[in-house]
């Protein structure tokens, strides 16, 4: 086992992988379930045209989102927690600074756009949809703060709000379940929830966001240079395209299926998409994106990580398909049997869980890398083709072209990430056979974080920047 000291001086890549990853699914676990819990309330309260009627709403907020906000995240938060690794806080602070008054004006600007051309969005549905639309508009404002926090815990490797996903969750299930018991959830009402739990999210993050910002930044000099901008020069041309054309193509789904089918469909394909959208979150994915910046300078530790994080997040996956097929279509049967026509999509796509975990973990490898024109080459040639196989396809086999075209949207994912990144970096190159060997350093790390899971203490202590 691991010094306690250790734990207070400076732990190794491993050790803080290690604590992590069993904080997070820790925390994720609580949130996963009351999550579910969540969502149970919803559909059972909804009917299948609601439910329906929801995702589109939701569908209309991420497009937007898409286009206004979220476009230099990762490029941004790659940049930032590089600069922390190099010892360049005042470059760190200055970027971070730049950065969020950036995010904020563009969660004001959605705003502002979403809620004045909600009626025009209206003109295709029922009238009742721009006062959704207006409600749930209000996310922009409320999520770009508390990205720019989240941001901030990521770069500066501190875990210190990593429970605010689970404080979210308990609140709204405690007003879902009020309403419920009164007979008064519907839309409106949902919505109204989901903006109130978010603001407590909000709180909850802001005060420890203030706390390790004063201690990352509170005695640093900023840089006297505009950064953000030289950056947008260099990578801002990739970026659009892929947050601004590629993102609607990915969001455009319910879309289709309420053109070629109905609005019940949207509110079937959801449901089973939404299972896989949980099952993504077993995972963990935020250490990985957080630490990779860290020794992106050491090709050894760096090549060692990638191959295997590769191999533990397709073990991973595959242990997810084999309990979620079993697990998940009898919860469906015996708590939302209203649903169960969703099975059969749901077990298509959740053979795609280990190809999720694959591509995770090559996408944060390549923005660690810089890599932003691979990341668009494969996201414009995907979102174009496969948004064209999905129109083809819902006319001819209905709900089950959603399974196809996830199929081959994560299968061409992990080909072109696989094949680039070998080419471009010899020693990043993949073999099969190793994806599925079981070595000496496997055993000691899966040692490791088995012993670590029963360090209930160590889940609460927190991990600070400069750590590595």
């Amino acid at each position: 086992m691991v010094p306690t000291s250790a734990h207070h001086d400076k732990p190794t890549f491993s050790q803080l992988l290690i604590w992590g990853t069993v904080r997070g699914y820790f925390w994720s676990g609580i949130g996963q379930a009351l999550s579910a819990a969540n969502a149970f309330v919803v559909i059972a309260a909804l009917s299948v045209y609601e439910f329906g009627l929801y995702q589109l709403v939701l569908s209309v907020i991420a497009i937007a989102g898409s286009l206004l906000s979220g476009l230099f995240d990762d490029v941004l938060a790659n940049d930032v927690a590089r600069s922390f690794a190099e010892g360049r806080r005042d470059y760190a602070k200055r970027l971070f600074l730049e950065y969020a008054s950036f995010k904020i004006a563009l969660g004001i600007a959605a705003f502002l756009v979403l809620f004045a051309g909600a009626q025009l969005i209206a003109v295709h549905y029922d009238k009742d949809i721009a006062t959704l639309i207006r409600i749930a508009s209000m996310f922009f404002v409320i999520n770009a703060i508390s990205e720019v926090a989240s941001i901030f815990f990521r770069t500066t490797i501190s875990y210190r709000a990593m429970g605010a996903g689970a404080v979210q969750e308990f609140v709204r299930l405690a007003l879902l379940l009020t309403f419920w018991a009164r007979h008064a959830l519907a839309l409106k009402e949902l919505f109204i929830i989901s903006i109130v739990t978010t603001g407590v999210s909000f709180l909850y993050v802001g005060w420890s966001f203030s706390h390790e910002y004063r201690r990352a930044f509170g005695n640093i000099s900023m840089k006297r240079a505009w950064l953000m901008v030289g950056i947008v020069r260099q990578y801002g041309g990739w970026i659009l395209m892929r947050y601004g054309v590629s993102k609607v193509f990915k969001q455009i789904d319910p879309i289709l299926v309420r053109i070629f089918l109905s609005t019940e469909a949207v509110g079937i394909t959801s449901a089973a998409t939404t299972g896989f959208t949980y099952l993504q979150q077993v995972f963990p994915l935020r250490s990985v994106t957080t630490l990779l910046p860290r020794i992106i300078g050491d090709e050894a530790r760096f090549s060692s990580a990638y191959r295997r994080g590769i191999k533990y997040l397709l073990w991973i996956g595959c242990a997810a398909v084999i309990a979620s097929a079993v697990a998940v279509p009898v919860g469906i049967l015996i708590v939302l049997p209203k649903y169960q026509s969703a099975i059969p999509l749901f077990l298509l796509i959740l053979v795609n869980i280990p190809l999720y975990g694959m591509y995770k973990f090559q996408k944060s490898s390549l923005i660690v890398l810089r890599e932003q024109k691979i990341l668009t080459m494969r996201l414009l040639t995907e979102g174009i083709v496969t948004a064209a196989i999905l129109a083809a396809l819902l006319p001819i086999i209905g709900i089950y072209a959603i399974a196809v075209d996830i199929f081959l949207s994560y299968s061409w994912r992990v080909y072109f990430n696989t094949h680039m990144l070998a080419r471009r970096y010899p020693h990043l190159r993949l073999s099969l056979r190793e994806l599925f060997s079981y070595k000496a350093e496997d055993k000691q790390f899966f040692i490791q974080a088995f012993r670590e899971l029963f360090r209930q203490r160590a889940w609460f202590r927190q991990v600070r920047a400069g750590d590595v």
